[in-house]
C-alpha cells in the first residue's frame, strides 16, 4: 500500500477511547491494530490466520496503554505517532510471546492453544518474524526517527536476554543474571515505550529518566508475572512451567537468597519506590501504574502467606 493512502487511513481513525476507569478498551484497539494491519499490508486470508490469531484474542494491553499514559504526563503528542508506538509496542510483544512459548514447549497462551501448537513451530517462527517486521514498518510510516533509532537496541536487548534464559537454566541462584535478563526480557520494551511516548512529545531533556522508569517497570511487572507462575494463578496460559525447565527468574534468585522473603521484600519495595515517582505525572499514568503496583502488592502478599515464618 502507498503511504499517502496509509497516512489517510490512519487520519481517518480516532483515537481508541478510554474507559471509564481511563485505560484504553483493549479489544477496540486490537481491532484497530488489525484493521491497519491489513489495510497497510494487505494480508491475504492463508498469511493472515497465524498473524491475527492472538490479536484478535487481546491480552492486558498494559504496552499500548503505556504509550498513551506517557504521552499524557508529558503534555500529549501526535497522534499518529503515538499510536505507532502502541502498535509496535504491542506487535514486538506479541512476537517474543509466540517465539518464548515455542522455546519453552508451552501449551497456552491468552487461553488458546499456543500458535506453534495450533499451527505449526515453523510458522511459529515466521509469524513472530512478520510481526517484527511489521512493527518496523509501522513505525518507520509515523514515528519520529529518533524513536525509531532506539527499537534496535530494545529488540537486542530482549532477544539476548531471551537466548541468555535459555543458555542459564539451571542456574536458579544468580540474582544479578536473573535481574539482567528480566531488565532485557520485558524491561527493555517498557523502557523503549516511555521513551519513545515522551520523545514523540518533545520531551528530549527527559529521555533517559523515562528509559529508566520503564526499565524499572517492566523488572515489576516481570517479577509479578513470575510470582504469578508460582502461585499457579491461571492467565490463560501455562503455570509452574519456570520451576519444570528450571528457568532462572528474579523470584527464584531472591526467594533461595533469603527463603523468608526479606530480600524479595527489599526488591519489591526498591521498584515500587521508583515506579511511583516517574519523571512527569497524569491522571492516565497515575491510574496505569496503580494498575501494575496493585498486581504487584497483591501477588507479593500472597506469596509471603506461604513463605516460612
Amino acid at each position: 500500500m502507498e503511504l499517502r493512502k496509509f497516512q489517510k487511513v490512519l487520519n481517518n481513525m480516532n483515537e481508541t477511547a478510554p474507559t471509564a476507569t481511563g485505560r484504553i478498551d483493549t479489544q477496540a484497539f486490537s481491532e484497530r491494530l488489525v484493521q491497519v494491519l491489513r489495510d497497510r499490508f494487505e494480508l491475504d486470508t492463508p498469511v493472515a490466520e497465524p498473524i491475527l490469531y492472538l490479536l484478535e484474542h487481546p491480552g492486558k494491553g498494559l504496552r499500548p496503554e503505556l504509550a498513551y499514559a506517557v504521552a499524557d504526563a508529558c503534555g500529549g503528542g501526535r497522534e499518529n505517532g503515538i499510536f505507532s508506538i502502541a502498535m509496535a509496542g504491542e506487535l514486538l510483544h506479541l512476537a517474543s510471546l509466540i517465539h518464548d512459548d515455542l522455546v519453552d514447549g508451552a501449551q497456552y497462551r491468552r487461553g488458546l492453544i499456543a500458535v506453534h501448537h495450533e499451527f505449526d513451530p515453523r510458522t511459529a517462527v515466521l509469524a513472530g518474524d512478520y510481526m517484527l517486521g511489521a512493527a518496523y514498518a509501522l513505525l518507520s510510516d509515523d514515528a519520529s526517527e529518533a524513536t525509531l533509532r532506539k527499537l534496535g537496541p530494545a529488540v537486542h536487548a530482549l532477544a539476548e536476554a531471551e537466548l541468555l534464559e535459555i543458555r542459564a537454566r539451571g542456574q536458579l541462584d544468580d540474582v544479578e543474571l536473573s535481574r539482567r535478563i528480566a531488565l532485557g526480557k520485558t524491561g527493555s520494551l517498557f523502557g523503549w515505550i516511555a521513551t519513545g511516548a515522551a520523545v514523540e512529545c518533545g520531551e528530549w531533556a527527559g529521555e533517559n529518566a523515562w528509559h529508566s522508569w520503564g526499565l524499572d517497570l517492566g523488572v515489576l511487572f516481570q517479577l509479578a508475572d513470575d510470582m504469578g507462575d508460582h502461585l499457579h494463578i491461571d492467565e490463560g496460559k501455562d503455570v509452574g512451567l519456570d520451576a519444570v525447565t528450571e528457568t532462572p527468574t528474579l523470584l527464584t534468585a531472591l526467594l533461595r537468597q533469603d527463603p523468608n522473603g526479606g530480600a524479595l521484600r527489599m526488591e519489591v519495595a526498591k521498584l515500587l519506590e521508583s515506579i511511583r515517582r516517574p519523571p512527569a505525572s497524569g491522571p492516565r499514568l497515575q491510574t496505569f501504574f496503580e494498575v501494575v503496583t496493585t498486581r504487584a502488592e497483591e501477588r507479593f502478599s500472597s506469596l509471603l502467606e506461604k513463605l516460612p515464618l
